[in-house]
């Protein structure tokens, strides 16, 4: 126990000497020189340092060095306080060179009134020679006796230390798996002649018990076992002549290295030995080699030495044995108002409580201690405005389990505050007094919807800013927010994602000209919205111009900005942005062109929606030769004034066209009721049409090819939803001409078309088809149209709310067919074959007398058809479906 309660002490004693010694390079004391007395401060803590050192090498009862390191912790602490204090009051103050012409008139008058600066100096002074007295005495109050070799006055004192490799194995509760893996790790090893196992950590976790555990496992019953304590007095002579006197059952005092080395090669040759060095804190690399050297004189022996470090501590993970043993040490630093024995309030310094309706003085006799403070469930409390106000040198303030009507402004005095999560404020702004708190590195304001306003200085908090992104998540409604000066705001991911909405809000230009975005060049995604109903204040197109984004930047989202003219960073959008994979224009209703997207040279994804004044796609938006030379999805969406795309293009008098996307994968034309494509369908793999019939019909005869050769696909897949609309007329399947022009197509789904009548020349035009769905989702079940069965090279087939009439039952679907899907259908016995799923047919209630014969059906899936279920479960049938090899069967 004292082991730890030596290491929070050093840590502490560290840090401090670390602040002074900060404090000391960057004089931070301006006029006032007080590194003489910084440095008098720190020599004193080295000293106490060093006699901590010693201490900590020694056995000391428990009593005696728990009061010697709570006085010397407390001693630490409140230098700490007076350095980050002092620290606080100073770091407003600006440099002489970038303060105004009334800032310096201020400061040379408080160096020429002397009580501006005496009581200050004087008050520091006292306190820093006051803390130094404290820690002298302290250095000499030790009740404890501190020896640097093993005997006083000739006398040896014994080692409290000290161990065996004794164990009660019957008390022993844990460390299982632990032990399996060090076994299993010296199994492996047996086969070398020599293998080191170290095992690390902190001092009390258990490392001696477990070493134990492993030294009496039976895996060495047929070794020479050996146990030595080594101690923190590293003595190679005195750990060579234990392992003698061990092995050779005879006490050994050798003096000579060589005879002790002499003497170990004729003990150990030939032999298995394991042997357990326990309590090793040498780090010195040249001793441990030689150690290990001694150990290796038995040639041919095979030996397992197991060094236990002390203070070379690798990655620990903090189970609840060594959790409970962390605050047994720190018991007077920690309050936990959900537990009864917090008896001494004096030294508190961290405090978990269950009520923030109080102040801190009902709970702790010295609220100015507390450096941590965390409420847990108030969620039906209300927030004190004086609950933390006393806590003047608190640095961590969670609030995540309050309920916060509003931040008080007492939040103001807590100078030394680095971390702030106060999610959930009811209030709709944030008290101005918060920018006082320079310190602050967190601030967490996630799901304070009501928030208005954040205050205009917040962007001289320089500790802040890099934590501003994540402080807004969730500030919805938030109007107002001043960035100025928030150089590193997008600085700390790699791939920084923004939304920047309520720009009609924006009053001037100015203020989006402070943000400088252009300058965030780790910024990686970018949505800039306005509202749809509004006014703005400024222009938004010439706002838009001003919020040039970094050259970095690979997605973009405009969103509902009203104007006519694009800025000039979008009409030469491949200079300024040419590292954009993802574009998004969205509801720029005023707009009448296009920016010349096809120069982008690395554009994969484009999505145009409800943008109603463009009435053309053209050369224009492709901006040159060899344009969208890497897209793959393109998305027209509600594009109500669109008219004519021109799919192909030529350039600069060229005889022969290209095709303005030629890698695309997958095309989306939704809602876009006047548009028309000319000369020839996009080279696609995928295309969806939705209520767009103009697409469907506007096609005549083929038009010549005078189309550039492409490597790229055309149409293969083809899903399409007309118009069902009772104000639209219905476009019956034989006039969607386009599937006239589609020579390649092999993949059909149809949703939701009323009228499937069929023209012999469609017909033709699907002869290398080979999967079809058609999908009746609208309303009642309809007819199945007789041509399904006529395309002859089918083989996938989903059916979904049609039937079939007695006279169809003698229909012959195509012999290729191999998997079919029927859902909500009624009467469809007549389609089966080597595949066949059916969900939610109740109108089916058998399968045909002749399944039987289906030699090739392989796979059967029934589900939601319980009147189809109970067939298939008679015995008699079951013998019917004997065939078939995968059978699936649900309710």
């Amino acid at each position: 126990m004292g082991e730890l309660g030596f290491m929070l002490a050093g840590a502490v004693l560290s840090s401090v000497g670390q602040q002074i010694s900060s404090v000391i390079l960057g004089q931070i004391m301006l006029q006032w020189d007080f590194n003489d007395d910084l440095k008098k401060m720190k020599a004193t803590l080295d000293s106490v340092t060093a006699v901590l050192e010693d201490a900590e090498k020694q056995s000391i009862k428990e009593a005696s060095v728990r009061r010697w390191l709570k006085n010397l912790k407390d001693a630490a602490y409140d230098i700490s306080d007076m350095i980050d204090e002092f620290d606080a009051d100073t770091q407003g103050i600006q440099p002489a060179e970038q303060m105004s012409t009334l800032k310096k008139g201020l400061l040379q008058l408080a160096t020429m009134v002397p009580c501006l600066t005496v009581g200050p100096k004087i008050k520091l002074t006292n306190k820093m020679k006051a803390l130094r007295q404290q820690l002298k005495e302290i250095k000499y109050q030790r009740s404890f006796l501190l020896n640097t070799s093993p005997s006083v006055n000739g006398l040896n004192i014994p080692d409290e230390r000290a161990t065996s490799s004794t164990v009660d194995k019957t008390v022993i509760v844990g460390r299982n798996e632990e032990i399996k893996t060090i076994i299993k790790s010296l199994s492996k090893s047996m086969v070398d002649d020599f293998t080191v196992f170290p095992i690390y950590g902190i001092g009390g976790i258990g490392k001696t018990t477990l070493a134990k555990m492993v030294y009496s496992d039976t895996l060495f019953k047929d070794y020479s076992r050996v146990w030595v304590y080594v101690s923190q007095i590293f003595d190679s002579n005195k750990i060579g002549n234990s392992i003698i006197s061990q092995l050779s059952e005879e006490e050994s005092q050798l003096t000579e290295q060589q005879m002790i080395h002499t003497r170990l090669a004729n003990l150990l040759a030939e032999k298995k030995v394991l042997i357990v060095l326990d309590d090793l804190w040498e780090d010195e690399g040249s001793r441990l080699d030689k150690l290990k050297d001694m150990l290796k004189v038995g040639e041919g022996s095979k030996q397992t030495a197991r060094m236990h470090y002390y203070d070379d501590v690798t990655l620990l993970t903090m189970h609840d044995l060594v959790h409970d043993l962390a605050r047994s040490v720190m018991a007077d630093e920690i309050l936990d108002s959900s537990t009864q024995d917090n008896a001494n309030k004096s030294s508190c310094r961290y405090a978990l409580l269950n009520d923030c309706t109080k102040p801190l003085e009902s709970y702790i006799y010295s609220p100015a201690n507390i450096k941590a403070l965390r409420f847990l469930n108030c969620w039906k409390l209300g927030l004190h405005d004086d609950t933390f106000s006393s806590a003047k040198h608190i640095r961590v303030l969670d609030l995540s389990e309050c309920c916060i009507q509003k931040l008080p402004d007492s939040i103001g005095h807590l100078k030394q505050l680095r971390y702030l999560n106060a999610p959930g404020v009811q209030d709709d702004r944030i008290p101005d007094c918060i920018t006082k708190l320079l310190k602050l590195m967190y601030l967490r304001l996630r799901g304070s919807y009501t928030i208005l306003a954040l205050p205009e200085s917040i962007g001289e908090m320089e500790g802040l800013v890099k934590g501003i992104p994540e402080a807004m998540g969730g500030l919805t409604k938030l109007q107002f927010l001043n960035l100025s000066n928030c150089h590193n705001i997008f600085e700390d991911g790699l791939h920084i994602r923004t939304k920047i909405s309520g720009l009609e809000n924006v009053k001037s230009i100015e203020e989006v000209q402070l943000i400088k975005l252009k300058k965030k060049q780790k910024l990686d995604r970018l949505e800039l919205r306005w509202s749809g109903l509004r006014r703005s204040f400024v222009d938004d197109m010439e706002l838009l111009g001003e919020l040039v984004p970094p050259i970095s930047l690979r997605d973009i989202d405009i969103v509902d900005c009203v104007g006519t003219k694009l800025p000039a960073w979008l009409t030469d959008i491949a200079r300024y942005l040419p590292n954009l994979v993802c574009v998004t224009l969205r509801q720029l209703g005023k707009c009448s062109s296009l920016p010349p997207l096809g120069r982008l040279p690395n554009l994969e994804k484009l999505t145009l929606a409800k943008m109603h004044g463009i009435t053309k796609i053209g050369v224009d938006f492709c901006g040159g030769p060899r344009a969208f030379p890497q897209l793959k999805e393109f998305y027209l969406h509600d594009m109500g004034g669109l008219e004519l795309w021109n799919t192909t293009f030529s350039y600069s008098g060229d005889v022969l066209s290209e095709f303005m996307f030629p890698k695309l994968q997958k095309l989306e034309i939704y809602w876009c009721d006047r548009l028309t494509l000319t000369p020839h369908p996009p080279r696609v793999e995928k295309w969806d049409i939705k209520h767009s019939d103009m697409v469907l019909s506007s096609w005549g005869e083929s038009a010549p090819d005078t189309v550039a050769s492409c490597s790229s696909p055309t149409v293969t897949a083809l899903n399409v939803q007309p118009r069902v609309n009772q104000y639209y007329p219905r476009l019956p399947l034989r006039e969607w001409r386009l599937l006239n022009h589609l020579p390649h197509l092999n993949g059909l789904k149809i949703t939701d078309c009323i009228d499937l009548t069929i023209s012999a020349e469609i017909i033709g035009a699907l002869s290398s088809l080979q999967s079809l769905a058609l999908l009746n989702d609208h309303g009642n079940i309809q007819l199945l149209p007789d041509w399904s069965a006529q395309l002859t090279p089918l083989k996938e087939l989903v059916i979904s709310g049609y039937e079939m009439k007695e006279s169809q039952e003698g229909i012959s679907y195509p012999t290729p067919l191999q998997a079919l899907a029927l859902s909500r259908c009624q009467n469809m016995t007549a389609m089966l074959n080597s595949k066949l799923k059916i969900s939610g047919c109740n109108g089916i209630k058998s399968l045909p007398d002749g399944i039987q014969e289906l030699t090739k059906l392989e796979h059967l899936e029934i589900s939601r058809c319980p009147e189809l279920k109970k067939w298939c479960e008679l015995e008699v049938n079951q013998r019917k479906l004997a065939h078939v090899e995968q059978k699936k069967i649900y309710r």
